[in-house]
């Protein structure tokens, strides 16, 4: 791919996104890479992605014009479809307490989460709470400061998934795979710490608390 093809890629993407309405954490989140990735792309670092077609796919074009210019680029849905018409949530922070945990509002703290996330996920609003990670455990996935979103419906593990969970007393963040005779490993993707069995005749000992759906941040996608 020559330089100028990299640059009219960096163009049409970024002109496919603002044409939308949207920021480059909203795209990441719809098409289900990191905002650094769309960065990468839109300033030219990047000369292309595999993560093109689902790229493509979030903002409704077809992937070869997005690469090439060829093809169409109408492929796509109503602008009233994205994140503009998403509903507005409350961030909070968890606080361990002897008994569990406390749900905190952050004061005058929101975020407008687009649509699209929910009906992706099968997902209602109702059931999902967005919150404030504090802890550097799941980096490169989640950052300190990056805002995430669990279902609190969604508690049953399933495989390579990433969960809140309650732990000990503490609420973590993990990713829950399944183990021979029934236990379950919690992963942190930060290589400083180290992974959790809980054995079968344990599990009540976790409390799923609910699913990560989506992310605002920088990290590797969900």
């Amino acid at each position: 791919m020559t330089k100028e093809q990299d640059r009219t890629l960096a163009v049409r993407l970024k002109e496919a996104r603002t044409e939308r309405g949207l920021s480059q954490t909203e795209l990441a989140a719809l098409a289900g890479v990191s905002q650094t990735t769309i960065a990468s792309i839109e300033t030219g670092r990047a000369s292309g992605s595999k993560y093109l077609p689902q790229i493509a796919q979030a903002l409704d074009v077809n992937v070869a014009w997005l690469i090439t210019e060829t093809g169409w680029d109408n492929v796509r849905a109503p602008r009233q479809q994205h994140h503009s018409d998403g509903p507005t949530l409350e961030i909070y922070e968890l606080e361990s307490e002897r008994d569990g945990i406390k749900w905190r509002t952050i004061a005058d703290e929101s975020l407008q989460v687009p649509r699209m996330i929910f009906a992706r996920a099968h997902s209602n609003p109702d059931e999902c709470r967005l919150l404030l990670n504090i802890y550097d455990d799941m980096e490169p996935f989640l950052f300190r400061n990056d805002i995430f979103m669990i279902d609190m419906s969604k508690t049953e593990p399933r495989e390579g998934k990433v969960y809140l969970v309650l732990f000990e007393g503490d609420p973590i963040v993990r990713q829950i795979s399944k183990q021979a005779g029934g236990a379950l490993l919690l992963h942190a993707f930060n290589p400083r710490y180290a992974d959790k069995v809980v054995p079968s005749e344990h599990i009540d000992s976790l409390t799923i608390l609910g699913q990560c759906l989506y992310r605002a941040g920088p990290g590797l996608p969900l």
